[in-house]
């Protein structure tokens, strides 16, 4: 592990070990698989079925039958794109410790942010992460939309992260404390691990 040889602190055990972050993925849990969601998917369903059975006999009711159909058809794909985002997360915090960082945070420009296809939600900020090397250069290289209360708590764009995975792969990327992460993708001159040389 690239931190435990630049002599950055490794955590024991996995990053689900510690009772903060296993709370704070229950609730991250608890949040995507929302009973109210549920429950208005099963309303919707409801209704485009009585509207698809009526429009075999009353035709002016078929667009309204393929409207709530498709809003159907986006809100599941919605939550199972969330409820499949927790369980990734969740995933890497029970195989990979939290390993602490040094960082350097840039923002990254609209036309940057566009090339790279990534737009940052709201409350949040898409910037580039750089994990640091003792010698402050770059050791690794991510983007990421961190809360924005993170990246103003970082002066200057650097301080320490938590991370969480096989750099190689999108990995999270933490305050202190291993409660609020997000998931940061490598860049791809970073994506294969370079020779290491002991």
């Amino acid at each position: 592990m690239e931190a435990q040889r630049f002599g950055y602190q490794v955590l024991s055990g996995v990053a689900l070990d510690l009772p903060a972050t296993a709370m704070a993925s229950r609730a991250r849990a608890e949040e995507a698989f929302d009973r109210r969601q549920l429950h208005a998917a099963g309303g919707l369903a409801a209704v485009s079925g009585l509207l698809v059975l009526v429009g075999q006999w009353v035709s002016q009711v078929v667009p309204a039958a393929l409207i709530c159909f498709g809003t159907l058809t986006v809100f599941l794909g919605w939550i199972w794109y969330r409820r499949s985002r927790v369980q990734a997360e969740r995933t890497l915090l029970a195989q990979h410790p939290w390993q602490i960082w040094p960082c350097h945070l840039q923002a990254l420009t609209a036309d940057e942010a566009r090339s790279l296809r990534h737009t940052a939600r709201p409350g949040t900020t898409a910037c580039r992460v750089r994990l640091l090397a003792p010698g402050g250069a770059p050791a690794r290289s991510g983007q990421a939309n961190l809360p924005t209360a993170l990246w103003n708590a970082m002066t200057d764009g650097v301080g320490p992260l938590w991370v969480c995975g096989d750099l190689r792969d999108p990995f999270l990327v933490a305050a202190p404390g291993g409660t609020k992460w997000t998931l940061c993708r490598p860049d791809e001159a970073y994506a294969v691990h370079s020779t290491i040389r002991y």
